[in-house]
């Protein structure tokens, strides 16, 4: 509901630009019946997901009346932009609420009740809440990337092989939603090395899965290679020097007033979480700190600054955090109140059935 709420935003008007870009993107290359990408700023997944989800958009519509042609369909976004940006956003919430449950199992890992709090963390996020209902890529990317931290989990627990190509596959997707989630292949190293019995060939087969799906699912990104390294350093540039319409703050400090700001006790819970993992550094302390620390490292002294960028580490925040507020809980000998109650029990069973196997639950 936090999310829906909000859905239809500043609609009909385009609030976001970057929203149109990716919309207008998407249906110019439907309508030139064309995979070739209209930006390259971003990997192409995004605008081909967007593309089939106006396809089937004009099929339901066409077969309910609504839209009596392609042209009729093109023209509608002229008249009223609504419907395009809907389906963008409800695909983004979707997701979003897919990556809460994906969380609660991770979370599981450190006991149920560290699940339950940390999926309700993340459900009541500020910034995911605000990324959750934009018709970007960064839901589709945080998704993917949470989707895949299970894998990681799953590998270092497992040690099968099948978890190890699932994890470089799932990290690919990602990356071919958006760049940000490239420090993934770090935390797929650290499960691998804190393995007792690793096997170095798995290893090397799911690193060699990361670019393999991604120039699959983004096939212009080697047909012109030259447009994307252009962007490439364009957008380098610009994240380090700063542009119009984006904050301007003090570098490192900026992020921690807007975590505080914005997220408010979620915010505290949230670092209070990184100050517990960094005390206790169990193995999977150590997965998960290796993904968020780096990306912290990378986006902390940019001068281009935006709290989207930290968007992808969020759930990794939420894990840390609703362990950290299961053990204060525990250790004040409490039930945690009425939440626990209403959700604990369904979100244990949710673990049970999903349970990923790790033998090192640990709070």
């Amino acid at each position: 509901m936090l999310r829906v709420a909000y859905i239809d935003y500043g609609l009909p008007y385009a609030y976001w630009h970057d929203e149109a870009i990716m919309i207008e993107g998407a249906l110019k290359m439907a309508a030139e019946k064309t995979l070739r990408p209209t930006m390259t700023e971003y990997p192409a997944l995004y605008l081909y997901t967007l593309m089939g989800a106006y396809g089937l958009t004009f099929a339901v519509g066409s077969v309910l009346g609504f839209f009596p042609s392609v042209a009729a369909f093109g023209a509608q976004y002229y008249l009223d932009s609504s419907v395009f940006f809907l389906v963008a956003r409800t695909l983004s919430t979707i997701l979003a609420v897919l990556s809460v449950l994906c969380v609660t199992l991770l979370g599981c890992n450190f006991g149920k009740m560290a699940g339950v709090w940390a999926g309700f963390l993340l459900a009541c996020s500020a910034i995911h809440i605000d990324q959750s209902i934009l018709a970007l890529p960064n839901m589709p990317m945080t998704a993917a990337g949470v989707l895949a931290l299970i894998f990681i989990f799953r590998l270092h627990a497992s040690g099968r092989l099948s978890d190890y190509l699932l994890a470089g596959a799932v990290i690919g997707i990602s990356i071919a939603f958006k760049y940000n989630t490239a420090l993934l292949v770090i935390p797929l190293m650290v499960a691998h090395w804190t393995r007792s019995d690793r096997r170095l060939q798995s290893l090397v087969l799911a690193v060699f899965m990361i670019p393999a799906v991604f120039l699959i699912l983004n096939p212009y990104w080697v047909l012109e290679h030259d447009r994307y390294l252009a962007d490439s350093a364009f957008n380098s540039s610009h994240m380090r020097v700063g542009h119009i319409g984006h904050h301007h703050g003090p570098p490192y400090i900026w992020y921690v007033g807007q975590l505080l700001s914005r997220e408010g006790l979620v915010g505290v819970l949230f670092l209070g979480g990184v100050v517990v993992s960094l005390i206790r550094r169990t193995q999977l302390d150590y997965i998960l700190l290796s993904y968020m620390l780096p990306t912290l490292a990378l986006i902390l002294p940019l001068q281009n600054q935006g709290v989207d960028y930290t968007v992808g580490i969020v759930p990794v925040l939420s894990i840390l955090g609703g362990r950290s507020f299961a053990l204060l809980v525990n250790s004040g000998g409490g039930g945690g109140g009425a939440i626990p109650k209403i959700i604990g029990r369904p979100a244990a069973i949710y673990c049970d059935f999903c349970d990923s196997g790790s033998p090192n639950k640990t709070a």
